[in-house]
C-alpha cells in the first residue's frame, strides 16, 4: 500500500507537471506596452495673418520676427529678370513643407543688394503636395 500512495504521489505530480506546461502554453505571452512620446511641433502657421505682419523694408529679423516662425527654406537668386532691372534676392519660405488642398506657403523675397537685406515683397503660393 505504500507503494502505491508513493506511485499515486508521483502520478498526481507528473500531471500537474504536464498540466501546467500545457497550461503555460497556452498562456499568450504579454508583451511591455511602450508609448511614443510625441514629437514637438512647431505651432501651424497661419500664412495669410503672418503676411499682414510684413512690410516693405524689413530686415531678415524683424521679418522672421513679424512672422513668428523660422522659414522652412531659405533660397538665393536673381529676382526681376524679366523687368530688365535683375536683383539679387533671397527667398524665405513659410509654412508647411508638404500640405493639402488648402494648404499655403508664404515667400518673403529680400533685397540682398541693400545691407542689411531688406523685404521687398512677398506672395502666398499653395504648398506643394
Amino acid at each position: 500500500m505504500v507503494a502505491e500512495t508513493t506511485q499515486m504521489r508521483q502520478t498526481k505530480l507528473i500531471v500537474m507537471i504536464a498540466l501546467a506546461s500545457v497550461l503555460t502554453g497556452c498562456h499568450e505571452s504579454v508583451q511591455p506596452s511602450y508609448q511614443v512620446a510625441p514629437q514637438p511641433q512647431a505651432p501651424s502657421l497661419d500664412v495669410g495673418q503672418a503676411s499682414l505682419r510684413l512690410a516693405v523694408g524689413q530686415t531678415e529679423a524683424e521679418a522672421i520676427t513679424a512672422i513668428g516662425q523660422q522659414p522652412i527654406s531659405t533660397e538665393a537668386s536673381t529676382c526681376g529678370a524679366d523687368t530688365g532691372s535683375p536683383w539679387s534676392c533671397k527667398t524665405l519660405t513659410f509654412g508647411p513643407e508638404h500640405g493639402g488642398p488648402h494648404a499655403s506657403q508664404l515667400r518673403v523675397m529680400l533685397n540682398m543688394q541693400v545691407t542689411p537685406a531688406r523685404v521687398n515683397n512677398w506672395v502666398l503660393f499653395p504648398a506643394p503636395l
